[in-house]
């Protein structure tokens, strides 16, 4: 991806073309959505970016010789340093932030979103927002699941297999498995083509579109957007 193309999609001329929200977990973060909803502009903190730096080479690897990973794309890192303007003392705030892909960058309604760590102790969230992404005591109190089609699940499955690998290679913990739900009952599909490519696509190949992974329900009833993030953390 070319720098030009970068910029243009994530300032469309000027910043205001950025729209914001705030984590729903314990980070805090601040993400940034660009117009044409491509990318993401997520702030960290210094030591989540000393840590990226340090298996940068690792991650690049493992994205080039496993090119269906569910690994969130990272296009760059980046930061700002803001300096008072108070002349007699002079402080200075640094604010660091990824780009990357986003998961969920398409013209369907994604009415549910999912946040599964396997953490130890389930997490839950009380909203009926449907922008914020649900967690494990939700999933499990809902009786949610993801039913996909015997081939899909068994080629998914060795993605997930090699992507846990590339985190216990790298004493990678806290990552997530992030999941959009888009119920094709709920509203008749917006964009006609996604539909017919989807139609086109043997199943078993319906695993990557661009950077992230969409896939069919076993019934045809919902498309899921699956994607892998947080993953910033060394144990």
């Amino acid at each position: 991806i070319g720098s030009d193309h970068l910029v243009k999609s994530l300032f469309s001329g000027s910043i205001g073309g950025l729209s914001e929200s705030i984590s729903s977990g314990k980070s805090g973060s601040f993400f940034y959505y660009s117009r044409d909803g491509k990318f993401i502009l997520k702030t960290i903190h210094k030591n989540e970016k000393k840590y990226f730096l340090r298996i940068l080479r690792a991650y690049y690897y493992h994205l080039k010789e496993n090119p269906n990973s569910l690994i969130v794309k990272i296009f760059g890192l980046h930061k700002i340093i803001f300096i008072s303007s108070n002349s007699i003392r002079r402080k200075q705030r640094v604010i660091r932030f990824c780009i990357m892909n986003n998961a969920f960058n398409t013209q369907l309604l994604i009415g549910k979103r999912v946040d599964l760590s396997g953490a130890p102790s389930a997490r839950e969230v009380f909203t009926s927002n449907p922008q914020t992404a649900l967690k494990e005591t939700n999933f499990l109190t809902q009786k949610e699941s993801v039913v996909l089609p015997k081939d899909v699940r068994g080629a998914l499955e060795e993605v997930l297999a090699k992507d846990v690998q590339f985190f216990k290679d790298n004493r990678i913990i806290d990552y997530s498995l992030l999941i959009g739900v888009h119920s094709k009952a709920s509203e008749e599909l917006e964009r006609h083509s996604e539909k017919d490519s989807l139609k086109k696509i043997p199943r078993t190949l319906r695993l990557v579109k661009n950077s992230f992974n969409v896939v069919e329900s076993a019934d045809q009833s919902k498309i899921y957007y699956l994607s892998i993030i947080d993953f910033f953390t060394e144990w």
